[in-house]
């Protein structure tokens, strides 16, 4: 909270001297003390504006701010591969004897609303979530790569005392696949078909675009980059 344009001193911070709430908890809460404004799971709507609320205590000057907040309506949690199968050849890091399974990605996707907003749908918010498996013995969580582990059944869900009910199913496989693994020497990278200057922010937002890769090396020194995939 600062005062200003008074006409004898140039404008000062004086928070302290004023306590603060917001005219709906539902939407954000307040600190009265130091007027710090946060979301917490106490938090169950979002809403176009929720007034900020400050007033002096020493006199009775007030002030109110608008604040805009989406909150999470609905969330769905995805796997890249909800059979992850052992791979041949392949062993568990650390052990030579314990046989190696494949990885899946999980994503998570969250729609964002409130009272009088437009609901924004297929926001990806992975990176903003944790997540926790619910048999770390058949498939282990880390980010967001489930691995298995062993044969079975098993369920992840969100972590971290999130609030939003999203779980996704994924069964470890005894099954064996064969990895090829491809390898290319890359010098260089130009675009041959650029992909736009903006995506809508859905998940099901799609574009095409092209790169030409070119294997140059003609002097000694020359340097290139090896890529592979499986």
């Amino acid at each position: 909270v600062e005062h200003y344009n008074r006409a004898a001193s140039a404008s000062a911070t004086m928070t302290s001297a004023y306590a603060c709430s917001a005219d709906d908890a539902t939407v954000a809460t307040v600190n009265s003390a130091s007027c710090l404004v946060s979301l917490t799971p106490s938090q169950t709507a979002g809403a176009a504006s929720v007034a900020i609320t400050a007033t002096s205590t020493t006199s009775a000057v007030s002030a109110q701010a608008p604040l805009r907040v989406w909150f999470p309506v609905a969330a769905s949690l995805h796997i890249s591969d909800s059979s992850l199968q052992r791979v041949e050849g392949l062993m568990r890091a650390g052990s030579c004897e314990q046989p190696g399974y494949q990885t899946g990605e999980l994503t998570l996707v969250a729609d964002f609303g409130g009272k009088a907003l437009d609901t924004v749908f297929g926001v990806d918010v992975t990176s903003l979530a944790t997540f926790v498996s619910s048999d770390a013995a058949v498939a282990s969580v880390s980010g967001a790569l489930l691995t298995g582990v062993s044969p079975g059944p098993a369920s992840v869900a969100l972590g971290g005392g999130a609030t939003a009910n999203a779980t996704t199913s994924v069964e470890v496989s005894e099954s064996v696949v064969n990895v090829t693994l491809t390898a290319v020497v890359v010098s260089e990278i130009a675009w041959a078909s650029q992909p736009p200057s903006s995506v809508a922010a859905s998940a099901a937002s799609e574009f095409t675009a092209s790169a030409t890769l070119a294997q140059d090396l003609q002097l000694e020194g020359d340097s290139a980059g090896v890529y592979a995939w499986a």
